[in-house]
Parts: structure tokens; C-alpha cells; sequence
């Protein structure tokens, strides 16, 4: 694991926003959910514009 870390692979489930997703060759990645990602950078920063600051939004 701190090989991996090292060379700059993602260990564990993917971020908000993402999805683990497996090539038919059986090799593992990571993609992107735009549709997902896009409605939490929004309801973010909506957040923010009413004077939340970043630490006090809560996404889930």
C-alpha cells in the first residue's frame, strides 16, 4: 500500500463525485460522475454565497 501511495495510485473507494468502475481486461479505475459532482460544487458554493463558509456545508 505505501507503494502504491508512492506511485500515486488511489487506495480505497473513490471520492464524492467518482465511482470505482473495472475494464473488461479486469483492470481497475476511477471515473468521473459529472451529473453527481457538478450538483455538489454547486450546492457548495450556493452555501458559501448565503455566508457559510466551506467548513460549516454539510453535502451529505
Amino acid at each position: 500500500m505505501r507503494h502504491a501511495k508512492k506511485e500515486g495510485r488511489y487506495m480505497g473507494t473513490a471520492s464524492l463525485g467518482y465511482v470505482n468502475k473495472m475494464t473488461e481486461a479486469g483492470k481497475k479505475y476511477i471515473a468521473s460522475r459529472v451529473d453527481e459532482a457538478i450538483h455538489y460544487v454547486v450546492y457548495a458554493y450556493r452555501q458559501e454565497n448565503r455566508g457559510k463558509k466551506m467548513g460549516q456545508i454539510q453535502i451529505f
